[in-house]
């Protein structure tokens, strides 16, 4: 009878490829581990920078129209501007009257209607700030508007969503011969759901309607 000889891999050679194979298997799952948390984490940011835009761009846009008025000729080089300017120029915008001690809370006015004159408790007055995490909108007004008064107030953020860190409003007064003024608006947030992830967004507003 003839003798065959088998062919085929050892049990030694078949646990080196059983090796081989765990070890590709394990780099590949790595890889796509370590991929689909990087596209986590930027997903995740562009949703942190848009929510931050969004807030900064509204503010910014009632900042860019404060000061607007309809007679807004009659504001430049007006004496009462710098002295009385409650009464003869309230739209001007004025630091120590629309910026708080601590920069968090910015007063926007404007002749949203070309009349002339201030209407508080309309859209002719609004105000944005930060307390606790969350940046409010103020809505209304019981005398004159101001940081320091009474108020009410919506909130822009919500803390599930998006945390806010820091607002600051720096006024930057410029040259005095050129009579340039212009807010820096700094927000500061993060991820309700990843504290981890922080963004800081800076956008500088030229006061165009001023009291040159």
């Amino acid at each position: 009878m003839l003798k065959r000889n088998q062919q085929g891999m050892t049990l030694v050679e078949l646990m080196i490829a059983m090796g081989m194979g765990l070890v590709v298997i394990l780099a590949a799952t790595t890889l796509f581990s370590a991929t689909v948390g990087a596209s986590s984490i930027s997903t995740r940011m562009t949703v942190l920078r848009s929510d931050l835009n969004a807030i900064a761009n509204l503010i910014a846009s009632d900042v860019r129209r404060t000061g607007y008025s309809a007679n807004a000729s009659n504001n430049f080089g007006k004496p009462a501007c710098t002295s009385d300017y409650e009464t003869n120029c309230p739209f001007v915008f004025k630091p120590d009257r629309d910026l708080s001690a601590s920069n968090n809370c910015i007063i926007a006015r404007m002749d949203a209607n070309d009349d002339g004159v201030l209407d508080i408790n309309t859209n002719e007055v609004r105000g944005y700030v930060f307390d606790n995490g969350i940046i409010y909108q103020m809505t209304s007004f019981t005398g004159t508007p101001a940081c320091d008064g009474t108020y009410t107030r919506e909130s822009l953020s919500w803390q599930t969503d998006l945390t806010i860190s820091n607002l600051t409003f720096t006024y930057l007064s410029g040259a005095a011969s050129s009579g340039i003024r212009s807010i820096n608006i700094s927000v500061s947030g993060y991820s309700g759901a990843t504290p981890e992830l922080t963004m800081t967004l800076n956008q500088e507003v030229r006061l165009r309607n001023d009291d040159i």
